[in-house]
């Protein structure tokens, strides 16, 4: 045959090809066949077609509706749909949320439904479970220590608020627990007696270092505690349960979740590398001779890593099967100091993975090979409270206890200083009253609430200016918007300073010239810029432009900080008002930056940093020419998994240098209510008779 003829019927052949269907049309058929037909196995089949086509949106969606079908039929195929989208298409943010949403609820059911898994009756949240599974020690409604009886639910108190971390000894008879006031003072390792008398300081850590993760030896005379400083520093420590006297097992890097193993030989620790994407490792360490062996490395999110009652192997949660959605349990074999090639998943769906980090508290084995666990829930929501605390400006550190600042409590926020230090001015944010002004005698503690006309829709920053009759804030007017506006103190009336501009996402306050004719601002219109502007002629000058950055003004008015994120790591910036240049003081490496304030003298800068918002939990000082930055003792480090407070933001000093203003936060979390117990999952262990 000929070529041209050969190509002919080629063209041919093509032109009689279908024309491929639209996928938007396509999907609709199928959402028609599943809602109006009734035909769900005919609109999975569709849907089937629709998902390895090359438009990713209907793909996603045709994942979701197969999903929601096969749930409509009890058709276990549900759980496989789900995954795929959220493995597959997380850039498809909104169809990815809704599976991952199906997904908890279908672990839900499933968990509801295994035989072993079991809710234990009452409620509370467990941090850890005694030995023998008979006792849970959990958190009371005050915040005291309380041991709970499983069989009979019958509860006592061991200690009082604050605590964290209890660990109970091989023998039963004592409690040992941390101790710290997130105030400056030293973290303490702590022993009560099982029925609550003969509590005992055992063992104060270094100034300026956190400790936790205590851990007793199986011979019941020493708990193995991990101890850190404000950067990666790490060391484990074996402290003596009746002298205290502490022995340096080990010192390295970048550790934290230490565990020992049920002989004392080993512990096992986690290694956390990066952030974005995580990375995380399991680590072995061999105390005869601090041997490190790597065990896993998850290239996921992993924690908890505990041993097998019988040491032959560690569980561990992670969400490495649907990275950011579902945590489950996985079991890694060690003989001999080697790890087994690969980790078993021996239960999925214990929890689920909120802001990056899972809602499961792992509370420990027993030595029947039962796993204990409680789950919270975020609400969502950030607990704000101003609180103020003495300050050393000799040392630049921060000591005795810490109070709080309004007697009536609430959501408190946005707080200033008047410039004589007679005076406080905050907001007060309430569900029932709405936000409001209030201003404070420092002296008395008497409030007062600004009566503002109109009142306002939302309050968020407060600053007093120098002539104390008046106060800057950023609101929301009921006609004119939100913007920045000047509120009269004893009339509540307002006046506009700049107006609300559509194009204008917000505007956050964070200082006014001393002669009270100039406000420093950032104006938010999806780039952040640092302005100047003269309240009297409305003439502006733009000082900085980027993402957003936290900024102080200088106490005489002539210099700005700016604190601002450049990649992975926060850039403290210093630069005048009128004219010069900039400067770079100092880079917190690998995490994310708060608040940032000027010390009264203008000397030093103190600045809030962390890992994570919005629990930034430790306040360094550095001064401003720049140097080594030094804690200042304020701090509620992650270890401590603390509700309340776990960051601090708005820092703001007294007139007087020597009382420090600032406001703790913490993250609303709701427990589920039950701690869970899964037994019978650990490969081939049998439990010692």
């Amino acid at each position: 045959m000929k070529p041209t003829v050969i190509l002919a019927l080629l063209l041919a052949a093509l032109t009689q090809v279908p024309a491929q269907p639209n996928p938007d049309a396509a999907l609709r058929a199928a959402i028609h066949k599943e809602t109006v037909d009734g035909d769900l196995k005919a609109a999975i089949d569709q849907y089937r077609k629709l998902t390895h086509g090359k438009n990713r949106a209907v793909a996603a969606q045709a994942l979701l509706r197969m999903g929601q079908c096969y749930e409509k039929r009890g058709d276990a195929e549900a759980r496989k749909a789900y995954e795929r989208l959220v493995r597959d298409f997380a850039d498809q943010q909104e169809f990815a949320r809704t599976a991952r949403t199906r997904l908890a609820a279908l672990t839900t059911s499933e968990a509801d439904d295994s035989s072993n898994l079991r809710a234990l009756p009452g409620r509370g949240f467990t941090y850890s479970v005694s030995p023998d599974g008979r006792f849970l020690f959990q958190s009371g409604p005050k915040g005291e220590l309380n041991v709970v009886e499983v069989a009979t639910q019958k509860v006592r108190q061991l200690a009082g608020a604050p605590f964290y971390q209890p660990v109970v000894s091989p023998d039963g008879r004592q409690v040992a627990f941390m101790r710290r006031f997130q105030n400056g003072q030293d973290t303490e390792l702590r022993l009560v007696n099982f029925d609550g008398s003969g509590e005992r300081l055992v063992w104060r850590s270094d100034k300026d270092l956190g400790a936790g993760a205590p851990q007793w030896f199986p011979d019941g005379k020493r708990i193995l505690i991990l101890q850190w400083d404000g950067s990666d520093g790490r060391r484990l420590l074996s402290v003596a349960a009746d002298s205290g006297e502490a022995t340096r097992q080990w010192e390295g890097k970048l550790i934290h979740i230490s565990r020992l193993s049920p002989d004392g030989k080993y512990v096992t620790f986690m290694r956390h590398l990066r952030d974005e994407p995580i990375n995380e490792q399991i680590w072995l360490l061999r105390l005869s001779d601090k041997t490190e062996t790597l065990l896993f490395d998850g290239q996921s999110y992993m924690n908890y890593p505990d041993w097998a009652p019988d040491g032959s192997g560690v569980v561990f949660l992670s969400d490495r099967r649907l990275p950011g959605a579902i945590v489950d349990l996985w079991f890694l074999r060690v003989v001999e100091d080697k790890p087994s090639r690969f980790p078993i998943l021996v239960k999925t769906g214990i929890g689920e993975m909120t802001k990056g980090f899972p809602n499961v508290w792992a509370a420990g084995l027993t030595r029947d090979g039962a796993y204990f666990f409680s789950k919270w829930t975020p609400t969502g929501g950030v607990i704000r409270q101003l609180m103020k605390i003495n300050y050393d400006p000799e040392t630049g550190r921060v000591s005795g206890a810490p109070s709080f600042v309004s007697p009536k409590g609430g959501q408190t926020l946005g707080h200033t200083m008047s410039r004589d230090g007679k005076w406080l001015s905050y907001i007060r944010q309430s569900s029932q009253s709405g936000d409001s002004i209030v201003v404070q005698s420092v002296e008395s503690g008497e409030e007062k609430v600004v009566p503002m006309n109109p009142p306002p829709k939302h309050l968020q920053w407060v600053y007093i200016f120098p002539d104390g009759r008046s106060v800057l804030i950023d609101g929301t007017h009921p006609t004119e918007g939100r913007s920045l506006h000047r509120i009269e103190v004893q009339t509540g009336a307002w006046t506009t300073l700049i107006k609300s501009d559509p194009k204008v996402w917000g505007m956050w306050p964070g200082g006014i010239s001393p002669d009270g004719k100039v406000i420093y601002f950032n104006r938010f219109t999806g780039k952040t810029t640092l302005t100047a502007r003269n309240i009297e002629t409305g003439a502006e000058r733009e000082f900085r432009t980027g993402l957003n950055a936290a900024f102080a003004l200088s106490p005489d008015g002539r210099r700005l900080a700016s604190y601002q994120p450049d990649g992975s790591d926060m850039v403290i910036v210093i630069f005048p008002t009128d004219v010069g240049t900039e400067r770079e003081i100092h880079r917190v490496s690998r995490q994310r930056g708060g608040g940032i304030r000027w010390t009264i003298d203008g000397k030093s800068l103190l600045f809030v940093h962390g890992s994570k918002s919005p629990c930034l939990g430790e306040v360094s000082m550095i001064p401003a020419e720049g140097g080594t930055p030094q804690s200042t003792g304020l701090a509620a480090f992650a270890e401590d998994n603390s509700v309340f407070p776990c960051g601090f933001s708005d820092l703001q000093f007294h007139p007087n240098g020597r009382e420090l203003y600032y406001q703790a936060i913490g993250e609303e979390r709701r427990p589920d209510g039950s701690t869970f117990a899964l037994s019978n999952f650990l490969p081939g262990f049998k439990p010692a008779k």
